[in-house]
């Protein structure tokens, strides 16, 4: 349903495949939350895809197991990458009460994650494969 490309400048992607279904496309979209297309949320709309088979459509242990990125510049590549993760990061400086930016970073991309991962899920299960 998903497919991987390659830009001019070397940098892999994920978009949908011809053959998705419109139903796979509403869920992609609305897993955006009013962004542009962006290659993190495409990337993670993929690997829930997929998850939701290794993990027998089981959504707690697949968000359980969502980690962000371990390395300090991939975290700031994500965070730059759109305005609207800044407010996401102050959220989870506020509800963490976090003293560490990186640590508010890092659980600002998990809290995104998780997010696509219920879209996908929960798309799949009204739309049962």
């Amino acid at each position: 349903m998903f497919t991987a490309k390659q830009r001019d400048n070397g940098d892999s992607f994920y978009t949908l495949s011809d053959k998705a279904p419109e139903w796979l496309k509403e869920a992609v979209q609305e897993a955006h939350d009013g962004m542009l297309p962006d290659d993190y949320i495409f990337e993670w709309c993929t690997e829930a895809y997929h998850a939701y088979e290794d993990y027998n459509g089981n959504l707690d242990s697949a968000i359980s197991d969502i980690e962000a990125e371990p390395y300090y510049n991939a975290l700031n590549v994500w965070f730059s990458s759109r305005m609207a993760r800044a407010e996401l990061v102050d959220e989870m400086l506020q509800e963490l009460d976090c003293k560490e930016v990186y640590t508010a970073i890092a659980w600002a991309q998990v809290r995104e994650k998780e997010r696509v991962y219920r879209v996908i899920f929960e798309a799949i299960e009204e739309n049962k494969l």
